[in-house]
């Protein structure tokens, strides 16, 4: 789905229509379900690139808030940019 095609022109609207239409606690549901049919739109198996990064990102926020300890800390964000970046590699 093109930012300048027709369904984009549809499914927009519709996203953020509901979004205001749902309460507050459903919003983020929706958000990420309106993401995953967005990125889903150009090929199914972008899914399991955003899938991994989603993974990575949290395994490196789970470093960070777990720990107080400086080095700890510098190492799960260090690695977690490595990673990701690195798959802009791949």
């Amino acid at each position: 789905m093109l930012f300048n095609s027709l369904d984009f022109l549809i499914f927009l609207p519709l996203a953020c229509g509901l979004y205001y239409l749902l309460p507050a606690r459903l919003r983020l549901p929706w958000l990420m379900l309106g993401s995953l049919v967005f990125y889903g739109s150009f090929g199914w198996s972008n899914l399991a690139w955003l899938a991994v990064i989603v993974v990575i990102t949290l395994v490196a926020a789970r470093g960070l808030s777990t720990t107080n300890t400086a080095p700890v800390r510098r190492l799960a964000l260090t690695a977690g940019l490595v990673a990701i970046l690195g798959l802009l590699v791949v």
